[in-house]
């Protein structure tokens, strides 16, 4: 097969969505992403996924982090002044205690660690 049929049949995969519920909200996700948040079996089984201790606001900076480093296994260290990062951690106190929660719960460290530095330099 050609690089051209592969890129059509890759084109035409289905995209499969994840529901992400709040006590506020709904987020449709692709699972790919869901799947970075939250661990896979839980996934597998189902396609809505609850998160009731995390306000709207955490839970889309969560997909927003999730989505920004989904290519890499851990963000580079020199990143975390650029622009992107300091518009990503603008949030109020309340949100950014949600989100080193939610962060904490699901494992994702790296945002652990993001957070810890940033409150470090404030």
């Amino acid at each position: 097969m050609s690089d051209v049929d592969n890129s059509k049949m890759a084109e035409n995969k289905p995209v499969v969505l994840v529901e992400l519920h709040n006590k506020d909200d709904t987020i449709i996700v692709e699972k790919s992403i869901a799947n970075r948040i939250v661990l896979g079996n839980e996934l597998i089984k189902n396609e809505h996924v609850y998160f009731p201790d995390t306000g709207s606001a955490a839970l889309r900076k969560l997909i927003l982090w999730t989505c920004y480093h989904k290519n890499e296994t851990q963000p580079r260290p020199d990143e975390d002044r650029s622009d992107w990062y300091r518009l990503f951690f603008d949030m109020d106190l309340d949100v950014l205690n949600e989100l080193v929660k939610a962060a904490d719960a699901f494992g994702i460290i790296s945002l652990s660690e993001y957070i810890q530095r940033h409150d470090a330099r404030e």
